[in-house]
């Protein structure tokens, strides 16, 4: 049995997998940011929190795959490769520090409420523009990620390649964070039952 061709498979799942928990996650939060009912709001959160998680474990599983057949094919001094674990690290420790804890508390402040118009607490924490731009800028990397094996360019156009993702995901978040300026209807403070966050 060909190991190459068995963490070829592995690797192309997991990657399924990542955009799986990556769409499901913009998706949700998109949704959440749209919809008038703070009940509605809270599931699609929790749903974006889920698919949030998920990230991490999936992206490990696409990480030692394709190492593995890095390693097989004795490519390492490849740009692309080089290019490709640099952004891995970077959205590894930026993906769960900026949007998992954004998202977590949005998902905790969702959690204290009830049916009905939009408190004004979670309306603010629904237009949190680094949540936002955090979120559809890492996409666009992991898309970039996607061209660099496909296309498999020098260093340099695997920089240049990332940084147009990069900034394609980035402006794809201005229309929603321009959208979010737009007042919502919330209810007073006061007339909903809140629950101190832990």
């Amino acid at each position: 049995m060909n190991s190459y061709l068995i963490a070829l498979f592995i690797h192309v799942f997991s990657v399924v997998g990542l955009f799986a928990a990556i769409g499901v996650t913009v998706t949700c939060l998109t949704a959440a940011q749209h919809v008038r009912d703070a009940l509605v709001v809270r599931v699609l959160t929790r749903m974006a929190e889920i698919a949030d998680m998920a990230i991490p474990p999936v992206a490990l599983v696409a990480l030692f795959s394709g190492l593995y057949m890095v390693w097989r094919a004795s490519a390492w001094t490849d740009g692309w490769i080089v290019v490709s674990l640099v952004q891995f690290a970077v959205a590894f420790a930026l993906g769960p520090t900026v949007n998992g804890r954004r998202l977590a508390r949005l998902s905790r402040v969702a959690k204290t409420c009830h049916q009905g118009a939009i408190p004004a607490r979670l309306s603010r924490a629904l237009k949190d523009p680094i949540l936002t731009i955090g979120e559809r800028t890492m996409t666009g990397m992991t898309v970039g990620v996607v061209y660099l094996m496909v296309m498999k360019p020098s260093a340099a156009g695997s920089v240049i390649a990332l940084a147009i993702f990069s900034i394609v995901g980035f402006a794809c978040a201005l229309p929603a964070i321009a959208n979010a300026r737009t007042p919502l209807p919330v209810a007073p403070e006061q007339q909903v039952p809140w629950r101190e966050e832990v």
